[in-house]
């Protein structure tokens, strides 16, 4: 009798270990690797989460403690709250399931394995693990010429060499020329009357509608993948999300707005 092929993972431990941001304890899971994301924007991908090995990603938002993973990025809970990323369940699902050893130790290899293009940082920003780790994935999916996103709140101040790999995440119009001018392609997520004047400055607009099913999705687009994406025009897109999300959003830029009044 044949013995039965083990089926593949559909999640591995890609990096364990202290943060490059604060030291603390991290994890990054490279997930549905087998049974892709299912978010109308992106589309089908597997995906890398990165999170606090030793908090539950809800204490950690609670607390601050996310900013071994997150840093100082404005859209943090302890900040001004208004990041995407729902941690509650998805989030909170993959810390369980690592909690209780579903997910083993792999290696980019898991990632060749998967039919997927990879959405790196789905949580967490890729400069919380080491610029190491983050080159041997992404010039392994370049080599297999797999296509991936990746975004970067830190770009300011984390290790420069990810703008070959990732696109700086920017809040203003200001934030997007200040990353240009340092090498990044921005991604620029800003307030719907903005985007206009975004694409006069040279940016181009993210393809993807809502409710338009004719437009392409993250797994078919490829142009988020800083410097190695064949596009070198920085990237803009109305702020997205849960409706409260994009409310505390457009508090915070009304907030700033009044700062430079005063």
């Amino acid at each position: 009798m044949r013995s039965k092929r083990a089926a593949p993972a559909n999640g591995v431990v890609l990096y364990k270990g202290p943060s490059a941001l604060d030291g603390k304890p991290i994890v990054a899971i490279a997930t549905c690797l087998v049974n892709p994301s299912k978010n109308d924007k992106t589309g089908p991908m597997a995906q890398l989460i990165i999170m606090r090995e030793d908090i539950h990603p809800v204490e950690a938002t609670k607390t601050g403690e996310d900013e071994s993973i997150c840093g100082t990025c404005p859209a943090r809970k302890a900040n001004d709250n208004w990041c995407y990323v729902l941690v509650g369940k998805p989030i909170s699902q993959v810390y369980r399931a690592y909690k209780n050893g579903r997910y083993a130790e792999g290696s980019t290899d898991d990632i060749l394995k998967s039919r997927w293009s990879f959405r790196h940082g789905t949580y967490g920003n890729p400069s919380a693990i080491p610029f190491e780790v983050n080159e041997e994935i992404f010039t392994t999916l370049e080599a297999a010429r797999k296509s991936w996103t990746a975004y970067e709140h830190e770009w300011r101040t984390c290790d420069q060499r990810l703008s070959q790999y990732s696109m700086a995440s920017c809040e203003t119009i200001e934030d997007a020329q200040e990353a240009i001018s340092m090498g990044w392609r921005p991604y620029l997520s800003c307030l719907p009357e903005e985007v206009e004047l975004a694409k006069e400055l040279g940016l181009l607009q993210c393809p993807y509608r809502l409710h338009d099913a004719s437009t392409p999705q993250c797994s078919d687009c490829n142009m988020c993948s800083g410097n190695a994406s064949k596009v070198s025009a920085g990237i803009v897109a109305p702020v997205h999300g849960a409706n409260y999300k994009v409310n505390n959003y457009v508090e915070m830029r009304e907030r700033a707005s009044l700062r430079v009044v005063q």
